[in-house]
Order: C-alpha cells, then structure tokens, then sequence
C-alpha cells in the first residue's frame, strides 16, 4: 500500500505474487498489479499498471537473468532486463555482488541504467547508480542495506 501525503491525499494498493515452475528452481514467474485505486500524485493521476515478469537462475541461486514489463489496459509503457550474480569472496566471508539492469521504454529504447554492488549475505549493504540511457552522467547513487531473519521454530 502507497499513501501519498501532502498536497496528494491518494492511496493506492499493489498486489502480487511469485510462482517457482514445478520441478524446478531455476525459473520463477509473477506479476503485480500495481495503484489500483488509481491515486492521484503531485496532480498526475496514477493509472492501474499490470507488471509480468520472470526470473531464471541458469547456475542455481547465485546467478539470475530477469525480465518484467509494464502494461496499462491501453500501452505498454515499457520493459526491464536485468542479471544478477552473488558470489563469495576470500573463504565465503565477504560476498560480493553484481547487479546491472537496464530499462526501457514500450519500443525497447534505452530509457536508464543501473549498475550496482552489494556486500554480504542474507545481511547486506550495496550501492547503486542510475543513470539515463544514452549514460552521459549519473542520475542518482542509492545506498541500501537488507537484514533477513528466519522465524524461530514454535513462534508465528
């Protein structure tokens, strides 16, 4: 769920989910459906967008080849490619990863480029830099950190 505060008073609700192909692990399909409610932000009204997309893992959970699109009931508004690769470094202690993902718009023109790098494991931080497609500069630089925790047996 979004709320928008401020001059914006909408609220939009995502929804989605993930299905792992029987059999196999190397290849996960989902798809979300995203400001349904259609919410009105900064003036602009925020229409209902459908996102398909797929995963597959072709060297087991450490690499991963995606590819999501954004639909509206009357446009494709654009596509994403990604790849992805977690490695270990000196002994497994410090784990590096590698992300690179590049959008574009409904005709498959460069729109923007992300690069970025994680240290870690189920616990890690990374940084990512965008930049527009024709990568003249830099957009933005992101700093991020992720803490998984797995449920304690007997607790819910």
């Amino acid at each position: 769920m979004s709320l928008y505060r401020g001059d914006t008073k909408g609220t939009g609700w995502d929804v989605g989910l993930t299905y792992s192909i029987e059999g196999t692990t190397a290849l996960t399909v989902g798809g979300v459906i995203s400001n349904i409610g259609q919410p009105v932000v900064r003036g602009l009204q925020q229409r209902t967008t459908f996102i398909p997309g797929a995963t597959w893992r072709p060297l087991g959970p450490a690499s991963a080849v995606s590819i999501h699109a954004r639909l509206t009931s009357d446009s494709v508004i654009g596509y994403a490619f990604g790849l992805s690769w977690q490695g270990s470094g000196a002994g497994g202690r410090w784990p590096l990863g590698v992300l690179a993902r590049l959008d574009t718009d409904g005709g498959l023109r460069r729109g923007a480029f992300s690069l970025g790098l994680s240290l870690g494991g189920p616990d890690r931080v990374g940084l990512v830099a965008s930049a527009p497609g024709d990568l003249s500069g830099v957009d933005a630089v992101s700093l991020w950190g992720l803490s998984t925790r797995q449920p304690a047996a007997g607790r819910r």
